[in-house]
């Protein structure tokens, strides 16, 4: 009996396959840039109203040795129910914009609000965005990923 009670306290300690991911003493130092890194992204103002608008920036990190990005593209999706998941669904291809012809009619459609550089993000609330929630939850808001 002392040894099957031994054998369980000891088992959760056993690691299987134990060398099969990185350890956080084998990761590079997070100050160490070593491929291109959004490091955050701005909102000004933070919080919108609906039919209030957002400018959005993003700062982001390259290493020394590589050119900094020369597209971003900037996509605004509402969150889906009760905001778990992405919110985003996508009909086109974001890369269509770098395409000789992009639809940019499908791509607004899909949440396109900026492209830079060139076009500044903008984010405009629409007006009935509180219109689906319950009267408790207006005052809360919802989300809009981008």
């Amino acid at each position: 009996m002392r040894a099957l009670l031994t054998t369980l306290l000891l088992l959760p300690s056993c690691v299987i396959q134990g060398d099969q991911y990185d350890k956080p003493s084998d990761l590079d130092p997070a100050w160490l840039i070593q491929g291109l890194r959004v490091l955050a992204i701005e909102a000004q103002p933070p919080e919108v109203r609906p039919g209030e608008t957002a400018a959005f920036q993003a700062l982001v990190a390259h290493p020394v040795d590589t050119p900094p990005p020369m597209l971003q593209t900037w996509f605004a999706c509402p969150v889906i129910d009760d905001g778990i998941g992405l919110g985003c669904t996508f009909d086109v291809d974001p890369a269509a914009l770098t395409g000789d012809d992009p639809d940019l009619d499908a791509l607004l459609a899909s949440g396109l609000i900026g492209v830079q550089p060139g076009w500044d993000p903008v984010y405009q609330t629409p007006l009935e965005q509180l219109d689906t929630l319950p009267p408790e939850a207006r005052r809360e808001g919802s989300y809009t990923l981008v």
